[in-house]
């Protein structure tokens, strides 16, 4: 039986085998993702036709974070199988604000197409003229998101004590990095 606290547990650390194995996994699975999030916007915004369209531009700020995500922790990964280790806390914050950036840039632009599909359900319903937002619309919708994603990303990144609410983060299991619970009323957020 252990005596870590639920604090101090998760930031217990896997052999350096187990982990020079999940950190080469992680790297080839997010160098696919660079690869075909890459594919995606590069084929959309390649083409004049699709550029136009405002579903086709959501798509591409939705995938942008995911390319950004993607590409960051496959350098990290294959900067940790190297060393065969994590390289370290002074990783952890640009790890924190590029998993943060993406979660919640994602979360949002989801949020904001769901209700652009969601309008154009409830108009088709009631058999009104739906019509999609203009590019220059869905350029300042992802630009609010991205605004707010890297705010939150900053924040988490920050290592910083706000109303008691501490935004710490370490390697979760010697392996990734986010913020971490810690004593106080940081659990709010976690």
């Amino acid at each position: 039986q252990t005596q870590l606290s639920r604090f101090e547990y998760a930031r217990v650390s896997a052999s350096p085998q187990n982990l020079h194995i999940q950190f080469a996994i992680l790297g080839t699975i997010n160098l696919l993702v660079t690869l075909f999030t890459g594919t995606l916007i590069a084929s959309i915004l390649r083409s004049k036709k699709l550029r136009k369209q405002p579903f086709d531009l959501y798509l591409v700020f939705l995938a942008i974070p995911d390319f950004f995500s993607g590409f960051s922790c496959m350098l990290t990964c294959l900067m940790s199988v190297r060393g065969k280790a994590y390289v370290g806390e002074a990783m952890c914050g640009y790890q924190s604000f590029y998993l943060n950036f993406s979660v919640s840039a994602n979360t949002w632009m989801a949020a904001v197409i769901t209700y652009q599909i969601h309008k154009l359900l409830r108009y088709s319903r009631v058999r009104r003229r739906y019509i999609p937002p203009t590019t220059k619309e869905v350029g300042c919708h992802a630009a609010c998101v991205y605004a707010w994603a890297i705010f939150w990303g900053g924040l988490s990144a920050s290592q910083s004590d706000i109303f008691g609410m501490a935004f710490q983060s370490h390697a979760y299991g010697g392996f990734y990095c986010g913020p971490m619970e810690a004593k106080g009323n940081s659990w709010f957020f976690y």
